[in-house]
C-alpha cells in the first residue's frame, strides 16, 4: 500500500533531491536554500536542519547503516552524521 504524506513544507529553495534512510524511518533532502533537511516519515515532523553548505545542494544520500549522510553541492561534497553539522 502506498501512503502519500502530503507536501513537505520547511525548505526556501527548490528541492533538487530525496532519499530515505535505510531503515524508512527518515528522508533527508537537499535544496537550493544551500540546506539538507531531516524529516520523520511517521508524521512528516522536522528533527533537523543540517547548514554548512554555501551553494546549491544537489544530492543527498545516506550509507547504509544510516549513520552518515553525503551531499553534493556545487561548493564540492560533505560528509554529515545527522547527529552533527556538515565537515566532518
Amino acid at each position: 500500500m502506498v501512503r502519500f504524506l502530503g507536501p513537505i513544507k520547511g525548505h526556501t529553495g527548490s528541492v533538487h533531491s530525496v532519499a530515505f534512510s535505510p531503515d524508512g524511518s527518515k528522508i533527508a533532502s537537499g535544496s537550493w536554500d544551500e540546506t539538507i533537511k531531516l524529516w520523520q516519515v511517521s508524521d512528516g515532523a522536522l528533527p533537523r536542519t543540517l547548514e554548512g553548505h554555501t551553494d546549491n545542494v544537489t544530492s543527498v544520500a545516506f550509507s547504509p547503516d544510516g549513520e552518515i549522510i553525503a551531499s553534493g553541492s556545487y561548493d564540492g561534497p560533505w560528509g554529515s552524521s545527522p547527529n552533527s553539522q556538515p565537515g566532518l
